[in-house]
């Protein structure tokens, strides 16, 4: 037997109330994504790559800033109806990864190399779960497995790197905010349901758009967005670093005149990368 639409809603409260980003972020996004599409100009014309330790933060840059244009297009098209912050949500996760796993990179070079040669046994495990005979991978023929196994792995964890880019007390209170949160809600764990269900005055409710707000959310999207964007340039010594400067001093402008605050990275000061 199934309840009737209006038993349902005597007995939960469903609120859906849309948001829409203001038109200045959207142009932000928008200027961003055309910096990050020159960026990427910039560095294909520096192909083919070197075999030395830039090289491999080239190929990292350039294959971040695909897919982040991506991400930049998405959230800019995600931002204007205002009922998507839960889907914003997760691809500002994505964009602070990148941002953060990026600047990694840059200061451990060995890292870069290491990750990037971690894509020959991942291949290799992908196409063995596949099952089928007809997908060829391609080895890198410089990769040393026995030498890739000992190396070390920080890579594969984004905590001990967050502890590599931030300072202690930064990188928890970051790794909960923008990558903790967003995992529950794309990973369908049961910790995500807290921007979902609620109760008031023992009534259930059921927040059917997000309870984020969407200048908020989406303005963090685009400071992890244009400090990438402003780290590859600065590394690569891309003429568009004024650009990318140019985008910081919007992000703090906008910031200012709306009270939302701003997240910068502090270098981190030495640790032992413990939880």
């Amino acid at each position: 037997m199934t309840e009737s639409s209006d038993a349902i809603k005597a007995s939960v409260q469903v609120i859906s109330a849309p948001i829409p980003a203001s038109e200045e972020l959207v142009k932000l996004l928008d200027d961003c994504g055309a910096v990050l599409r020159r960026l990427f100009s910039c560095l294909c014309l520096r192909l083919p790559f070197r075999q030395d330790d830039d090289s491999f933060i080239s190929v990292w840059a350039l294959g971040y800033i695909v897919i982040l244009c991506d991400v930049c297009s998405s959230l800019k098209t995600l931002l204007t109806s205002g009922e998507h912050n839960r889907s914003i949500l997760i691809l500002r996760r994505v964009a602070f990864e990148y941002f953060v796993r990026f600047r990694f990179y840059c200061d451990d070079r060995s890292q870069a190399k290491v990750a990037l040669d971690h894509a020959t046994p991942e291949w290799k495990r992908f196409a063995a779960r596949l099952w089928d005979e007809e997908v060829a991978i391609i080895e890198d023929p410089r990769f040393d497995e026995a030498l890739h196994k000992s190396a070390d792995s920080t890579h594969k964890e984004f905590w001990r790197i967050m502890n590599q880019v931030f300072s202690p007390e930064d990188a928890k209170r970051f790794y909960a905010r923008f990558y903790m949160h967003p995992s529950w809600l794309a990973h369908g764990a049961s910790a995500g349901m807290i921007d979902v269900l609620g109760v008031d005055d023992g009534r259930g409710v059921v927040h059917f758009t997000s309870k984020r707000k969407t200048d908020e959310i989406g303005f963090n999207a685009f400071v992890f967005l244009a400090t990438f964007a402003d780290d590859v340039a600065v590394t690569m010594k891309a003429s568009e670093e004024a650009e990318t400067k140019a985008l910081l001093r919007a992000k703090n402008k906008f910031a200012a005149d709306r009270g939302i605050e701003i997240i910068e990275a502090q270098k981190a000061r030495k640790n032992d990368g413990s939880k």
